[in-house]
């Protein structure tokens, strides 16, 4: 049987073993954003382009109706600069663009969660380190308080697998189009 300071030990533990994981974490979300811009800046000095024209472009989406003459400006400025054989660059910019905003997204999600997870490791901790063994009893199956803390724990792990999974998957995505890039336009 498990005693009450071996679980605290357990919980405080993987609590602040999660915290230090979190650093490297922190790190990792903002990288997206910044291979994009080293994309972008590579693009505008090859071919020339004006660095709001790219923006315009690729940023479209974002834009209300009213740019409409702007984001227009400068599809022409940007078509004259590129050559026809490189133009379809803007179009992978663009998705890129989509895909890293969509990892940045999975990455903070994961971040937070892992934040509130480790603080309810350590609350585990504490409470399993100052409270006796309660044991809850439905319809004849008895389950400790250990068991349960135990469950939520394990799910809270299954739920970050996953989401490393699925961030990996677009991280493989985002590298694949962002290799092509970096292919094309040189330096």
């Amino acid at each position: 049987m498990v005693g009450t300071s071996d679980l605290a030990t357990f919980f405080l533990g993987t609590g602040v073993a999660l915290t230090i994981t979190l650093l490297a974490w922190g790190e990792q979300i903002r990288r997206p954003s910044k291979e994009i811009r080293e994309i972008e800046e590579k693009f505008i000095h090859r071919y020339k382009v004006e660095k709001q024209d790219l923006q315009a472009i690729t940023q479209s989406d974002k834009k209300k109706q009213s740019d409409f003459s702007q984001v227009m400006s400068s599809v022409v400025s940007t078509i004259k600069k590129v050559p026809a054989s490189k133009i379809e660059l803007v179009k992978k910019i663009e998705k890129l663009q989509k895909i890293a905003s969509k990892l940045e997204t999975v990455l903070s999600y994961r971040y937070y969660f892992t934040i509130i997870f480790s603080i309810a490791l350590m609350a585990f901790g504490a409470i399993a380190l100052f409270v006796e063994e309660v044991v809850y009893t439905v319809d004849s199956v008895s389950v400790g308080m250990a068991v349960i803390f135990f469950i939520i724990t394990l799910l809270g792990f299954v739920a970050i697998l996953l989401s490393l999974v699925y961030s990996r998957h677009i991280e493989n995505e985002f590298k694949g189009i962002s290799l092509e890039i970096e292919d094309e336009v040189g330096t």
